[in-house]
């Protein structure tokens, strides 16, 4: 429980009214696909149109999707110039939703039915309602996603081929019989070009992408830089707190935190956890499938954890995400303050599931208490200590007896001969952070 930010299985979330009155500046461009049928084949299109199209026709629960209303779906979303994040979160929650309630009940039922080949026919239950599962619905929902996808993916592509691939992948009946004679294009060749794009091409355009983004956040009003280990910090106060503020790697808080994606996507908060194990207690508790003794170990446990996360405090050298660890210097108890990240100071080049590789990142954190650490100079002293008295000899007897025996050759290694070995360096170093001058 001391490392924050631990990805949750949990998809995109909407975020709370007190943190959506904050500006953040999210990036809500990224979109670099564009619609023109005159164009000659873009295969990078027709890579990325095919893998879609095979995705969601041959999906485990056998649903039939209207393709042209997809694609209807799909093009409404990126035809936007700017993308409506809100919305995007909202269509992501009434995925879930439909996988939840909806999909994963009746897969599981047509997979029991195939599996029993017949001789036990469960009644499949119901994909569909007159709510907010309507068959229309689902699509739109499912074609959103996939604009989604396509525009956090940063692909330079021409829709009208990504359209036409996925016509094509809907009209395969054998998914066992794939090949150019029905998708029109060699498979293993499309699946080398996307390959070499989400190796080669992606990691840098998302990069450029972040940068671009964070230089137009560092003009807004209140938006400070410093210098973190090579790379630029923005941040801004939003609270400033008293005069206890952190200082060192070593230094315990207490705070509360948010975390979005540069797009302004949710990745993760501190109620997000605590509602995570909230719903798992209440599930722990209802679940009749354990025995007394573990349904009260597994109670204990998540108990244990809803309190940890509740009063969730850590070493700031604890903070997984290298520009919290830094940025948290700016305010003092009872502060508020937001971080803009480049990859480098967050997710790096790998990212996590919710985070692309090279991806920026936007941290709002609380500060809510601070317990000074020892300070570099008192650890220093310490080891200094501990490397004295690693070096210097000890004897049962005392000094004198042993140097006034005939014959006894004593010579005494004191510290000033012995060049210290790397060991002896501070367990944390001291990292420069230098602020920058807008």
């Amino acid at each position: 429980m001391k490392k924050i930010l631990i990805s949750l299985t949990l998809v995109i979330a909407l975020v709370s009214c007190g943190e959506s009155q904050r500006e953040y500046y999210f990036d809500n461009g990224g979109n670099r696909s564009y619609n023109n049928p005159a164009e000659a084949l873009d295969t990078l299109s027709y890579a990325v149109g095919a893998n879609v199209g095979m995705s969601l026709h041959f999906q485990p629960s056998g649903i039939k999707f209207d393709v042209e209303k997809l694609i209807s779906a799909i093009e409404t979303e990126l035809s936007k110039e700017v993308a409506d994040q809100e919305f995007i979160d909202k269509n992501g929650d009434l995925m879930k939703r439909f996988s939840t309630e909806r999909l994963r009940p009746y897969t599981m039922a047509k997979m029991s039915a195939e599996i029993n080949k017949g001789e036990f026919l469960p009644e499949l239950p119901a994909l569909y309602d007159d709510g907010d599962f309507t068959e229309d619905k689902v699509v739109s929902y499912f074609g959103v996603d996939v604009a989604n996808y396509i525009r956090k993916s940063a692909f330079p592509i021409n829709r009208h081929w990504v359209y036409e691939a996925m016509r094509k992948a809907f009209l395969i009946e054998d998914k066992t019989i794939i090949d150019e004679s029905n998708l029109g294009i060699n498979v293993q060749m499309l699946s080398q070009i996307l390959g070499k794009y989400n190796r080669e091409q992606r990691p840098v355009i998302k990069e450029q992408m972040a940068r671009q983004w964070l230089a137009n956040v560092s003009k807004q009003r209140g938006v400070e830089m410093m210098l973190v280990e090579g790379d630029t910090l923005y941040y801004r106060v939003d609270v400033a707190g008293n005069d206890v503020k952190p200082h060192s790697l070593r230094d315990t808080i207490g705070f509360s935190y948010v975390v979005y994606n540069q797009h302004g996507g949710l990745v993760e908060s501190l109620e997000e956890r605590l509602n995570y194990f909230r719903e798992a207690l209440t599930h722990a508790e209802a679940d009749t499938t354990l025995t007394a003794e573990q349904r009260v170990q597994r109670i204990d446990l998540i108990k244990a954890q809803i309190e940890a996360n509740e009063n969730l405090r850590i070493p700031v050298t604890d903070a997984l995400v290298k520009g919290a660890m830094y940025g948290v210097r700016n305010v003092g108890e009872g502060g508020e303050l937001t971080l803009w990240m480049p990859s480098s100071l967050a997710f790096g080049k790998m990212g996590n599931r919710f985070i692309a590789g090279n991806e920026g990142v936007v941290m709002s954190i609380k500060l809510k208490s601070v317990e000074y650490g020892k300070s570099d100079e008192e650890v220093a002293a310490e080891e200094e200590a501990a490397r004295r008295e690693k070096l210097l000899p000890t004897f049962k007897k005392p000094m004198k007896d042993i140097a006034g025996r005939k014959g006894a050759n004593v010579q005494l290694v004191t510290p000033n001969t012995v060049k210290p070995s790397e060991s002896s360096e501070p367990a944390v170093k001291s990292v420069s952070v230098t602020p920058v001058e807008k």
